[in-house]
């Protein structure tokens, strides 16, 4: 304070405490650093307008996303980088807003890059009321889109691609979750089966299905389950609208999730009815050209039969025909002992005739392939002696045939039968190998079994043949005019598998045959 002369006396001070006020500030500057660090390091653009729409605020990211330098925008209005055909719509939702005092917008828009061209972009707007609800401006985050567009862009035009594929091919084009039920069913449901594709919706795919084929589609479905394959394929019978069925083939691809588990599959049919059919026709006919073709081969066989039964019989009965007229003629020329052995010479022809009519009627009736039940222990040994003596008997062959069969080898078999087939294994190796070479009979025990050999050195068997030496008059291309019909061997094995023996034969052409029996050992 001062006097009247200008001198100071004293001084009075007025202190106020802003230890508050100073605190909040560097609250305030504190948050807004920290709203700096966050809106300078984001991605998205983020700008604050006044109640005006002039541009306020706008963090780096401007430069980043449209190429502008962030003090280009400020006190410019916002709109101006929006699309023209964008703006009307966006001031609609900003406006409409503002009206009803919501609290923020969305909306989808084009701005404009730096370089001229346009980006889409989401834009989230928050408005700012003043107590007073009064509109004090908005704050906008603004993210580019346009990579999301474009792939929605891409995906549309894709669904629009395959819509237009389901909607116009013929094939039936399905859908099924993972409880086999559709989710979706192409229009060719419609024209094919008859069904309304909605109505498919939710119904199981198996109800369609043919009952002789549910079995296997079940079971494709548990291997889909279970196995995780990525494909299938199968041909299937659909049920009509009308009730009846046709065929498809159908492909599908199975759907998983990340974890493996079946998530349900697209599948697509084709009708197949007209394949099905002409398939069932094409097998009919080869059914029908196979019959043919036996019918012709049997044919062939019972000309070849009687064309060689009538060469067979003729030459027994020429020799019989000669005997009788010599017996006839010179009666009272011939002594007792030329007429014995021209009688001899008649039943041993006449002998032969009830052979070979005896091998045809068995072959012609079946009865050569009878499973035979009188079993017996016998000597291996006395079998082949009396098979030996009856074609001794029957084709004077004594002295082309070697034996060496063991006296002590005993057989369980149907002695009858296993002498036929004997008979006619050594008959057979004496017709097709030419004097003065030998004929071997030989058998030895092998592994609880007796093993018994004819062995020839005669003009063998083709290989190609070799295969067809069973069949009923069957007779091989290189064996010329060797007489015999063809059932020697056909006899000779049902004979021995009749009593549960094996015929086994090893030949080389031209250099000779070998015929293995095994039989079981009698105890």
């Amino acid at each position: 304070m001062y006097d009247q002369h200008g001198e100071f006396e004293s001084s009075a001070f007025v202190a106020r405490d802003i230890t508050d006020r100073k605190h909040l500030q560097e609250e305030l500057r504190a948050s807004e650093e920290r709203l700096r660090l966050i809106t300078d390091r984001i991605p998205d653009m983020v700008t604050q307008n006044d109640a005006e729409g002039l541009v306020t605020f706008v963090n780096p990211a401007l430069q980043t996303v449209l190429g502008y330098e962030p003090e280009a925008l400020l006190g410019n209005p916002g709109m101006a980088l929006i699309h023209p055909d964008d703006l009307g719509s966006l001031m609609e939702i900003a406006s409409a807003g503002r009206a009803a005092n919501a609290p923020s917008m969305r909306a989808e828009v084009r701005l404009r890059h730096a370089d001229g061209h346009y980006l889409w972009a989401e834009t989230t707007g928050t408005y700012i009321y003043d107590t007073q609800s009064r509109y004090l401006g908005a704050i906008y985050i603004t993210r580019d889109v346009t990579e999301r567009k474009r792939l929605q862009e891409d995906l549309r035009a894709n669904e629009e691609r395959l819509r237009l594929i389901t909607n116009n091919v013929p094939d039936l084009i399905s859908q099924l979750d993972e409880m086999g039920c559709y989710t979706y069913a192409s229009p060719s449901f419609q024209t094919a089966l008859g069904y309304d594709p909605a109505a498919l919706i939710g119904t199981r795919g198996v109800e369609m299905i043919h009952p002789e084929d549910v079995e296997r589609m079940t079971a494709l479905y548990q291997e889909a389950i279970t196995t995780r394959p990525r494909e299938m394929q199968a041909e299937l019978r659909l049920r009509h609208i009308d009730g009846h069925y046709i065929w498809v083939e159908s492909t599908g691809a199975y759907l998983y999730d990340e974890a493996g588990n079946y998530k349900g599959g697209v599948f697509v049919a084709r009708d197949i009815n007209e394949r099905k059919r002409l398939q069932e026709a094409l097998i009919e006919q080869e059914k029908l050209t196979t019959a043919l073709e036996k019918e012709q081969e049997l044919n062939q066989l019972k000309n070849r039969m009687m064309l060689r039964i009538d060469h067979e019989f003729r030459t027994p009965l020429t020799v019989i025909r000669s005997m009788a007229y010599t017996l006839d003629a010179y009666a009272d020329r011939l002594g007792a002992e030329q007429r014995g052995l021209k009688v001899d010479a008649i039943q041993r022809q006449v002998e032969r005739i009830v052979l070979m009519l005896d091998a045809i009627r068995s072959v012609l009736t079946g009865t050569y392939a009878d499973q035979r039940t009188n079993r017996l222990p016998v000597r291996l040994l006395d079998l082949c002696r009396a098979a030996i003596r009856d074609i001794e008997a029957h084709f004077g062959t004594s002295g082309r045939l070697l034996m060496n069969v063991p006296e002590d080898l005993l057989v369980d078999v149907d002695p009858q039968a296993l002498k036929e087939a004997i008979y006619k294994i050594i008959v057979n190796a004496l017709l097709y190998s030419s004097p003065p070479d030998l004929v071997h009979v030989t058998a030895e025990p092998i592994d609880g079994e007796v093993e018994l050999r004819v062995i020839d050195c005669g003009i063998g068997i083709l290989e190609n043949e070799q295969p067809r030496i069973f069949e009923p008059f069957f007779r091989g291309s290189n064996i010329g005019e060797v007489s015999g019909i063809g059932l020697g061997l056909t006899i000779a094995k049902a004979s021995v598998e009749s009593y549960g023996g094996r015929i086994e034969i090893d030949s080389d052409p031209n250099k000779g045959t070998t015929v293995r029996l095994r039989l079981l050992a009698a105890e």
